[in-house]
């Protein structure tokens, strides 16, 4: 029988819990502060959060990052009961609550100055997508920022999640900050391409080994200019 919310069910049931046990040992707030693509851009472009929201941030250490380096408070929604239980022990100024990207109801509209989504919208399953964007949307202030890395193909496909060989999983890779771009609510800031494998950042990378890091602020109508009517 199908799983009532897909791979919504399969991270929460498990596959959060073993995707940080598999990579717990790289997630410190020391290296996010060294090379996380995230805080370079915005050092870099000189945004200082006040209130910052991640989304699958395992277990917070780049928002521990953040909250060391910026003072701002910081929050996440994570899938993992282990991610969330080792931000508690390791990270206590870090509030993480378990749940789902299209599931932000606990804040109201306009509650954060940044939103992070850091390499984790290709596991989103698609009856959530557009849900995710418009919550991201409902909870980042207008002048606020956001910060979306994940891969970046030449064209939209999916690829069956390997670590899941016997579910109906997949991650899906496409352009994501078109997303929000393409309601013209969203101006871009800086947005870089680099290597998945080697980080190195670059303008002629294969696209099947391409990520990228973009940074964009939510300017909202006034990105629309006024016309008379004719």
């Amino acid at each position: 029988m199908p799983r009532e919310n897909g791979q919504a069910d399969l991270f929460l049931s498990g596959e959060g819990d073993n995707w940080f046990r598999r990579n717990q040992s790289h997630l410190s707030p020391d290296q996010a502060a060294q090379g996380d693509w995230a805080i370079r851009l915005l050092r870099e472009q000189g945004v200082r959060p006040r209130r910052a929201l991640e989304i699958g941030p395992s277990n917070g250490y780049r928002l521990e990052c953040l909250r060391q380096e910026f003072g701002c408070e910081a929050e996440g929604v994570e899938p993992s009961a282990a991610a969330v239980a080792d931000a508690a022990e390791r990270f206590p100024a870090v509030r993480l609550h378990r749940g789902l990207s299209h599931e932000l109801s606990r804040w109201a509209d306009g509650h954060f100055d940044l939103v992070l989504l850091c390499v984790m919208m290709h596991w989103i399953d698609r009856r959530h997508l557009l849900r995710t964007v418009a919550e991201v949307d409902r909870v980042l202030a207008d002048g606020g920022h956001l910060f979306v890395s994940d891969f970046l193909p030449a064209a939209p496909h999916k690829v069956r999640y390997h670590h899941l060989p016997g579910e109906e999983a997949w991650t899906y890779k496409q352009d994501y900050p078109a997303l929000w771009l393409s309601s013209h609510l969203y101006s871009p800031v800086r947005q870089v391409s680099f290597d998945h494998a080697t980080q190195e950042a670059g303008d002629h990378i294969d696209p099947a080994h391409r990520c990228h890091a973009t940074l964009l602020k939510k300017v909202g109508a006034s990105n629309y200019p006024a016309r008379e009517q004719p």
